[in-house]
């Protein structure tokens, strides 16, 4: 599956330095931008998350300490992509080991947006990777978390993706799983590689 970066992508490299709020590249606002149904995009690069999308499917990686601008950003994009889609947005959250929960401060902004959002969403699926301590810390912080937001929209907390698959699946009729389970697939290796280039250009080293 083709993955690009096209003219909407975000990198937080490029805005760290300023504070928000901040506004999306004018090209990034628009919503006529013809794109092929089987291309996986990926919107926005950062050390912590990376977001990609595929038709109306939104994909996160999450892999470290998300600061608030990088978070605003998310949301701006989210939103960009649900009313974008008719009937709207199902989306897969991946959080892999090094990740860290939200704090308090983004909880709120999190349960704020989703309340605004929520009739454009119609279900997350909130992937833990990983098994052991982590894992289950992990677990019960995004099921606490989840727990007074499932009124708003259909969420839940999976230990593997296709579990995630199948919950999508059920509450979006029409999606292919296999299409959903390349597609985060690709996502994952692609903020994998993404990252440890990143990695590699702080170490001074160059990633093949």
């Amino acid at each position: 599956m083709l993955i690009r970066g096209g003219a909407r992508m975000i990198d937080m490299r490029e805005i760290r330095a300023s504070d928000p709020p901040w506004t999306l590249p004018p090209e990034s606002h628009s919503s006529s931008e013809p794109r092929p149904d089987d291309e996986l995009l990926l919107l926005l690069e950062d050390e912590a998350v990376y977001a990609y999308v595929l038709r109306d499917l939104f994909i996160m990686v999450w892999r470290g300490v998300v600061s608030d601008t990088t978070l605003e950003a998310m949301h701006k994009l989210m939103e960009l992509e649900a009313r974008r889609q008719r009937d709207g947005i199902a989306i897969v959250s991946v959080i892999e080991r090094g990740a860290t929960p939200p704090n308090s401060a983004q909880r709120s902004n999190i349960s704020n947006f989703q309340a605004r959002m929520g009739k454009r969403f119609r279900c997350l699926a909130l992937v833990i990777d990983g098994i052991g301590f982590w894992a289950s810390m992990a677990i019960g912080v995004a099921t606490s978390i989840i727990t007074y937001r499932r009124k708003l929209f259909p969420q839940t907390v999976c230990r593997t993706v296709e579990g995630a698959v199948d919950f999508i699946v059920r509450k979006s009729p029409g999606m292919d799983p296999h299409a959903l389970l390349q597609a985060i697939a690709d996502s994952r290796a692609d903020a994998s590689t993404r990252s440890i280039r990143l990695e590699s250009r702080r170490d001074g080293r160059t990633a093949a």
